[in-house]
């Protein structure tokens, strides 16, 4: 399962992202829909993208999407003419990947090297804090507010204590497991993604994630819509991790299975 995935278009290409996909996706059964309002379909397939504003001269896109075999096709359609298209995803552990499009199709990374700075920024990993080697942001919203009151070693040492106190060995290897599906930015892939976006002098390339941005664009909109909604235990965590969220257009599609 691909549990991150971004496309870069340089910002002065223009493309309009609606217009260059829905003769595609139409074709292929999608309909548009808008997700955010009461009442709204849901759908047993979907391409969900969130197109961000510009920055480091260029246009992130982050994508959700059921059927991963749509990639080579919506990437190529973004990338119709002499501009580029990037495609960086990763999924469980080391699986990941890396593409460029160009003139509707898929081309060699050499095409990047008239886009790279200078003098590209050093990479960073997306940081990833864990107890007992299991992801925070995976963990209860409660455990997480606790893990981030403490130590990392002292966070360690308690969550060891409770594992082997209270979980059974089922409940402790499916902790392993969460573990092993999560990517790997370590891994040959990862380390690849990440040299090739810095030289581009792209300095934030992976946050936020999809379920982040969703989360924060659902709360900033329902603030936009009703400035006094009352806010959830957690909610002002969820709206100051994207403050910009709307700053971010949204495009769905969906399809009946």
């Amino acid at each position: 399962m691909v549990r991150w995935h971004s496309l870069y278009l340089p910002s002065d290409h223009t493309v309009n992202v609606a217009d260059a996909l829905q003769p595609l996706l139409s074709a292929a059964g999608y309909t548009p829909n808008d997700p955010f309002v009461l009442g709204a379909a849901a759908y047993d397939q979907a391409v969900r993208l969130f197109c961000a504003p510009p920055q480091d001269n260029w246009r992130r896109i982050l994508l959700e999407i059921t059927q991963f075999t749509l990639v080579d096709d919506i990437a190529s359609a973004l990338a119709p003419g002499a501009s580029v298209c990037i495609s960086a995803w990763m999924a469980n552990g080391d699986n990941g990947g890396l593409s460029v499009y160009q003139h509707g199709q898929r081309t060699t990374l050499d095409v990047l090297d008239t886009y790279q700075t200078a003098a590209p920024p050093n990479p960073d990993l997306p940081e990833q804090k864990t107890v007992g080697n299991i992801p925070v942001d995976q963990m209860p919203e409660h455990i997480q507010k606790l893990a981030g009151k403490v130590k990392s070693n002292q966070a360690e040492n308690m969550f060891n204590k409770v594992a082997k106190r209270f979980l059974s060995v089922d409940q402790q290897e499916a902790g392993a497991n969460l573990i092993d599906n999560q990517p790997n930015w370590q891994s040959e892939t990862g380390q690849q993604i990440i040299t090739v976006l810095s030289s581009l002098g792209i300095t934030n390339w992976a946050q936020p994630d999809f379920a982040t941005l969703r989360g924060a664009y659902v709360l900033h909109l329902r603030r936009q819509r009703n400035p006094n909604a009352a806010l959830l235990p957690g909610d002002d965590d969820i709206l100051q991790a994207v403050p910009n969220a709307l700053d971010y257009v949204p495009y769905y599609w969906g399809k009946e299975a």
